[in-house]
């Protein structure tokens, strides 16, 4: 018996191997992690097929030992995995290992921990009920426990008791009013009460969604729950999920980055308590570990991840939630470069579940597939709770320098607003004091010595910082210009208009949310607090704001510049602009209170703008869609991208001009567009020179058979020039 193993490394083929004695043969799994020779070394692998066919007149070697004792992966995993390696045209391998957490993709054997829950005892309910228990903690310890059949540590943990709960239960056991018993963590498939958690009623708007998602809910169809924002998409896809955990199956929610959306995560712990997981990159490798074991296993019943966590094996899903769709955050930039969203799509379909896309911006993508019939669209078109939209207002600051970045208008406003009881947002999406440093005696701008790009001021640490590679210096070193150098800074940061703000407004409560100042999720929970206790009167942020805020407080937003992205060369600039700015405009007004926002412009005559702001997101895209479709540009036609990283910029274009003079001899190479190299825009941290090539097909599938066709001998080409070369399937941008 021949066996096949993909091997974790980057090579585009399975390798063959002969079982590690022969008596064992039985004990082999699809979807095992084995540890076999390869090369001069070993690599960990995982079995592909049990019984393939060996090629001739060549000695194979044996496997080494088997890692695990079953199949870790489900067979679904294992196909997306084959069909992600196929699409974005990645080595098998270096797939199918993104479907494990990152200490299994080692030689570690993965150990079923024990663990401990407690249960409540007949004489403990009758305590309870008769009312002999006196002791408020106690009473509040034991009727959680009696609404579940057994609970364990991080059950109660999701409570966030102000008391330590431990002692409690000491005392309680003490009296045989609760019962401890150890488990293996498989052992243990516990769905709680889907009716426990504290619920919303929905209103007629979110009922009808609901009605309308749930009628096709058995078998694959992708549904857009198309809400404006505040129209309370969570607690459709919350009484989604409680329908599913009544029927005993999992969900899996995908949201853009788990830090900016923690009150989405704690509002899902309060509704299904002691049953959600959640994953992203902030997570300890153990905590990884034990939530992947637990959706695995089926003791989870919820999973709350970002991209990667559409790569964790579920036992019994029933339904995928992607949550502000559109987020470019789904999409892996390097490596393996996958959208979640279209996996989660391709997921969905090969186990045959339901998978609904969440946003009040869809992409164009999305929309495009809503008008061809392949997705359907839930419209919810007004505000939970009767809320009103925000009026909306376009402020001209070409004639006026403004103070900080804040127009007269909008200085005005903040103080109308703050003395009426209301907090105000501004936002500014860029971080620092200000974004560029320049000579005043030989005009030269301050770059970073390391990847060219311009450093940011920040006057907090009197510093010069390259936001791409990190590199910090003061500014008395980065002086080395001219004889006598004098900076001076140009443009503004949040970082300045915080400044700018405190001086205005002195008696006023101001706080900053971005890179700089947010280090992990306790200092985001920390601000929400802040927020929610109205001891924040004016907030300062970047792009964060633009997500996970909820707050009734909030009834003025400002966006201090819209300029920048208008007149970017990317295809996707102006659809991502309309996006955040809708998203932005939709964090206030979510109170009793009217909101409003203040989008401060040069350029006021400005069609886009005028079309995104007054006439909203949906007429921009209907109008957006037709110029792509005029232009050719996806979603009417496909994409892919060859970026080349090189140390010499002359070697990674002679890569590319190699490549393009093989492509275009290819009998499908005229209906296929293949650019001349262009020099990126940004290059990625530790690459002096990026050039990359486009190309462009009408047909997805001539251009998926191109690449296919080619990707061995552009492989061979990249190691006989040394040159790094990354495939780009779809891309997000094309800088």
């Amino acid at each position: 018996m021949c066996i096949s193993v993909a091997v974790f490394a980057p090579l585009r083929t399975t390798f063959s191997y002969l079982p590690p004695e022969s008596d064992v043969s039985e004990k082999l799994f699809i979807g095992q992690r084995v540890w076999v020779p390869f090369g001069r070394g070993f690599r960990v692998g995982v079995v592909t097929s049990t019984n393939c066919e060996a090629t001739p007149y060549i000695k194979l070697k044996k496997i080494a030992e088997l890692l695990d004792t079953q199949s870790l992966l489900t067979a679904e995993i294992i196909e997306l995995a084959e069909w992600a390696s196929k699409y974005y045209h990645h080595p098998i391998g270096e797939t199918l290992s993104h479907a494990f957490p990152a200490s299994l993709r080692k030689r570690k054997k993965i150990q079923a921990p024990v663990n401990i829950d407690w249960t409540i005892t007949g004489l403990g309910r009758k305590a309870l009920e008769s009312g002999e228990l006196k002791g408020k903690r106690q009473i509040e310890l034991m009727s959680q426990l009696a609404s579940f059949s057994s609970m364990n540590a991080n059950d109660f943990k999701a409570f966030n008791w102000d008391f330590s709960w431990r002692p409690v239960m000491k005392t309680l056991m003490q009296k045989n009013f609760i019962l401890q018993r150890k488990y293996h963590s498989h052992s243990r498939v516990a769905f709680p009460n889907p009716n426990i958690g504290k619920r919303v009623n929905l209103n007629s708007e979110q009922a009808d969604a609901l009605e309308k998602i749930q009628k096709q809910f058995n078998g694959y169809g992708v549904k857009v729950l198309y809400g404006v924002t505040g129209s309370g998409k969570t607690e459709v896809y919350m009484e989604l999920i409680a329908r599913l955990l009544s029927e005993g199956k999992q969900s899996l929610v995908l949201v853009p980055e788990v830090t900016l959306t923690e009150q989405i995560v704690q509002r899902f712990k309060a509704r299904f308590q002691g049953s959600v997981g959640v994953l992203h990159s902030q997570c300890k490798d153990s905590e990884k570990l034990d939530v992947w074991n637990g959706c695995r296993n089926g003791t989870l019943s919820v999973l709350i991840g970002t991209r990667s966590a559409i790569w964790v094996p579920m036992k019994t899903l029933g339904a995928i939630v992607v949550d502000e769709e559109h987020d470019v955050s789904y999409k892996q930039q390097e490596g393996l470069a996958y959208s979640g969203r279209d996996l989660a799509i391709k997921r969905a379909q090969i186990e045959n579940i339901p998978v609904i896309l969440g946003s009040a911006t869809p992409s164009l993508e999305t929309i495009a597939n809503i008008s061809s019939g392949r997705f359907e669209e839930i419209p919810i078109n007004r505000r939970a709770k009767t809320l009103s939209e925000p009026v909306r207002e376009l402020v001209d600051i070409s004639k006026g320098r403004g103070d900080g970045g804040l127009g007269k208008k909008l200085i005005e406003a903040i103080g109308h607003h703050v003395s009426a009881g209301g907090q105000v947002i501004l936002f500014l999406n860029r971080r620092g004091y200000a974004p560029l440093m320049m000579c005043r005696n030989c005009g030269t701008h301050q770059i970073c010595r390391s990847c060219e790009r311009h450093l940011v001021y920040h006057k907090r640490f009197n510093a010069l910082v390259c936001h791409h590679c990190g590199e910090k210096m003061s500014v008395e070193k980065a002086t080395n210009c001219c004889k006598s150098p004098d900076l001076f800074e140009i443009g503004i940061g949040t970082e300045q208009v915080e400044e700018k703000v405190s001086l205005l407004f002195p008696k006023l409560r101001v706080g900053r949310v971005d890179r700089d100042s947010v280090k992990n999720p306790k200092d985001l929970q920390e601000l929400f607090r802040k927020i929610a206790n109205r001891e924040i009167d004016i907030l300062i942020g970047t792009q964060m704001v633009a997500k996970g805020l909820d707050f009734s407080g909030i009834t003025l937003v400002g966006i201090i510049d819209t300029d920048s992205r208008l007149f970017s060369v990317d295809y996707k600039s102006e659809e991502r602009l309309a996006q955040l700015l809708t998203q932005v405009a939709g964090r206030c007004g979510r109170g009793s209170g009217q909101g409003k926002v203040l989008i401060q412009s040069r350029q006021p005559d400005n069609f886009v703008l005028n079309k995104i702001i007054y006439d909203g997101y949906r007429s921009y895209s209907s109008v957006a869609l037709k110029e792509r479709e005029r232009l050719g540009m996806p979603p009417f036609s496909a994409l892919a991208l060859i970026k080349a990283d090189s140390s010499i910029k002359t070697k990674a274009d002679k890569f590319l001009i190699c490549l393009r003079e093989k492509l275009m001899k290819n009998s499908n190479a005229d209906q296929v567009f293949v650019s001349y190299p262009i020099s990126a825009f940004f290059s990625p941290k530790r690459v002096k020179y990026r050039s990359l090539m486009v190309m462009q097909c009408q047909r997805r599938v001539l251009l998926q058979g191109l690449l296919s066709e080619h990707i061995s001998w552009i492989e061979a080409l990249g190691r006989k020039m040394r040159v790094r070369w990354i495939l780009d399937v779809d891309p997000e941008d094309t800088l």
